[in-house]
């Protein structure tokens, strides 16, 4: 009986492994943040709530609950949804748990400069003493006027800055890209976008043209991958 009774001590004071938390040093919750803004900020937003049922940052998830089955999801996605599977590695993926579980701590959502700046001196230097608006935007103020009129034509805006270029045929089609691995292409004229694909890795490089047998290619770098698009 004592032994019986010694045995159901130690299972009920040993915790599940699906219980049991992780810890993540400050170089993998860092890592993971870098990883986020390039690979899933594009649908989930900077705070993580940006699909409908999900909030990353306060552990709302549809499918999942542990830090296992999370990594799992970064890597092999889930049929049926608009979650693809990604060329994360598990360990790497786990990077990006460490920085979802800290989401929800101010002290690892404010930038250095949120922390010591001013944003009214800031809003007056970027208005008006430093000329930045006259080229840039923020929420919607800014440049991107046409050169010879001032007459803004279109703008398309992405969630992160981007440093992909561009490429444009002579059908007017106008092919680009952002970090948050999306590829576009657009009508040069209207700013429309006419088809949009996620290449699974940051795009940062611009794409180019080539022909074969009078078809038409488009070819783009994205994470460690070399991607090949027929125009029709």
């Amino acid at each position: 009986m004592a032994l019986l009774k010694a045995i159901l001590i130690t299972i009920a004071v040993v915790p599940s492994a699906s219980a049991q938390a992780h810890s993540y040093s400050k170089a993998e919750i860092e890592d993971g943040m870098h990883l986020y803004r390039t690979s899933c900020i594009g649908c989930h937003g900077s705070e993580g709530a940006s699909i409908s049922g999900i909030d990353l940052g306060h552990g709302k998830f549809r499918h999942v609950s542990t830090d296992e089955e999370i990594v799992s999801v970064i890597v092999s996605g889930v049929p049926g949804t608009g979650m693809p599977a990604s060329k994360i590695s598990r360990p790497r993926a786990f990077t990006i748990v460490a920085y979802i579980r800290t989401m929800s701590d101010a002290p690892e959502r404010k930038s250095i400069a949120a922390k010591s700046g001013s944003a009214v001196r800031g809003k007056a230097l970027f208005e008006n003493q430093a000329g930045c608006s006259s080229c840039h935007r923020i929420r919607g103020q800014g440049g991107r006027s046409e050169a010879a009129t001032g007459e803004k034509k279109w703008q398309l805006d992405f969630v992160d800055v981007t440093d992909a270029g561009i490429l444009t045929t002579a059908s007017d089609l106008l092919f680009t890209g952002n970090r948050e691995e999306h590829f576009f292409a657009l009508d040069a004229r209207t700013g429309t976008v006419l088809w949009k694909t996620s290449l699974g890795g940051s795009i940062s490089n611009g794409p180019i043209s080539y022909a074969v047998d009078g078809q038409q290619f488009i070819a783009i770098a994205a994470g460690n991958a070399l991607y090949v698009f027929g125009l029709r």
